[in-house]
């Protein structure tokens, strides 16, 4: 399964996200892959690709929908 990012890129929250209602990472906040998730569960749970990101704050479980390139990093 084609992904968009691969380990190490940095990444950018598209959105806030949060853990039980609290937001850990704002829209904009950068990040790291530090996994790829193509099994079939995950795809099928996130109805796509999923990232293991690691955040300043925390690492999440976040679907590709909700990240994008940092500013100027998208084709490099």
């Amino acid at each position: 399964i084609e992904s968009r990012f691969e380990f190490g890129d940095k990444v950018c929250a598209r959105i806030p996200l949060g853990i039980r209602g609290e937001v850990v990472a704002a829209a904009g906040d950068e990040g790291e892959i530090l996994k790829v998730l193509r099994d079939e569960a995950t795809v099928s749970a996130l109805a796509g690709i999923g990232y293991h990101v690691r955040f300043p704050a925390r690492t999440l479980l976040v679907p590709e929908t909700a990240l994008e390139a940092p500013t100027g990093a998208e084709g490099t």
